[in-house]
């Protein structure tokens, strides 16, 4: 009876504690709605339903809700890309845990990490309203599988609605190269993108993005996009309206077994398989058929090894790059442009059931 009464208290305790953590995190946790014009709606309509060209009373006001999360008290908002990606011609709104609902304007996107910076007027929030908090990153490299995570967001519009789960998986390249996500059994919908993922210490570790599902609904397997991914990309965008990233002018692979047996060369690393002529990599001397093993004192092992080190090299500053070539490595000088935006769409999704990543280019 003792013991029961323990493992009680314990768990007594825990529930308490993630009660206090859920009390603290709602402030800070927002929905957003984007309003569209009706006609863009009814051009949809016409896309999906042949011959219905005739908009009814809901489609007049269309609107698509998502989550997102204070990052400072200056009004600052994150979420993701796609949640506010229809707002073009229609307007934001941001409906705060107190239900104040106020216009927001977007700052700027990343359709690399899927995050979007939206900034609504602390003014326009009634003085007696203006409960709002501003959300603590946490460290979401010191997350461990079997962590528990706390979600909060708006599935199907369902505002402040908790989930609970444990992370599942680290390091998961599901559809992006750019993205080591967090995978997490927390229930996710439609609605929670955007959303924030807490640790057991209310921080933010982690930008609820994705689910993957047969249905479209909750199948208990969802991603997110770490913090210390989305800190950075937030920083820039907070600053930049963009964000900036390495360009050298390469396509590349990985270096296959038949790559390796064929050129006797390392099984890791990537593969040049085209240069942009008059580009960085090219003028610094770069060749097909080079394979890249380092970038900027970073080991490159494969396509993903390399684009973030690019990403990350600083613009316009030469930087060290190591190729395998002919039996030698050798180290050549580089100096990356800023990568263009109209490459963003030009990187290609890695399913998590294919190990082989694709081309990539650089």
């Amino acid at each position: 009876m003792a013991n029961q009464r323990a493992v009680v208290s314990v768990l007594e305790q825990h529930q308490q504690e993630v009660i206090s953590l859920v009390e603290r995190a709602l402030p800070s946790v927002v929905t957003i709605k984007i309003h569209r014009p009706a006609s863009t709606a009814v051009e949809e309509d016409k896309k999906t339903e042949p011959g219905n060209t005739e908009p009814n009373e809901k489609e007049k006001n269309l609107i698509f809700a998502g989550s997102g999360f204070f990052v400072n008290n200056n009004g600052l908002v994150v979420t993701n890309n796609h949640v506010v990606a229809g707002a073009i011609g229609g307007s934001i709104r941001v409906v705060l845990h107190n239900e104040v609902e106020i216009a927001g304007t977007i700052v700027g996107t990343d359709i690399l990490t899927d995050i979007a910076l939206i900034k609504v007027n602390v003014a326009d929030i009634p003085a007696e309203k203006r409960s709002f908090t501003s959300a603590t990153w946490g460290d979401s490299d010191r997350l461990r599988q079997g962590a528990t995570v706390i979600a909060i967001g708006s599935p199907f519009g369902l505002a402040n609605t908790v989930t609970k789960g444990v992370v599942s998986a680290l390091d998961r390249y599901w559809s992006s190269l750019y993205i080591p996500y967090i995978q997490h059994d927390a229930a996710m919908n439609r609605g929670n993108s955007g959303g924030p993922l807490f640790n057991i210490y209310g921080e933010i570790v982690g930008i609820n993005t994705a689910i993957l599902s047969m249905s479209g609904d909750n199948a208990g397997i969802s991603f997110a996009v770490p913090s210390d991914t989305a800190r950075r990309v937030v920083g820039e965008l907070a600053a930049f309206g963009r964000v900036k990233r390495g360009y050298i002018g390469i396509q590349v692979q990985n270096v296959t077994e038949e790559i390796s047996k064929e050129l006797k060369a390392p099984s890791e690393g990537a593969f040049v398989t085209d240069i942009v002529a008059g580009g960085p990599a090219h003028r610094a001397g770069v060749r097909k058929d080079d394979i890249i093993v380092s970038v900027n004192g970073v080991v490159v092992k494969n396509i993903r090894d390399l684009l973030h080190a690019v990403a990350e090299a600083p613009i316009g500053t030469a930087i060290p790059i190591k190729v395998w070539r002919n039996d030698t490595v050798i180290t050549l000088y580089i100096t990356p442009l800023e990568r263009p935006c109209e490459m963003d769409d030009e990187i290609p999704a890695e399913p998590p059931t294919l190990p082989q990543l694709p081309k990539e280019n650089e």
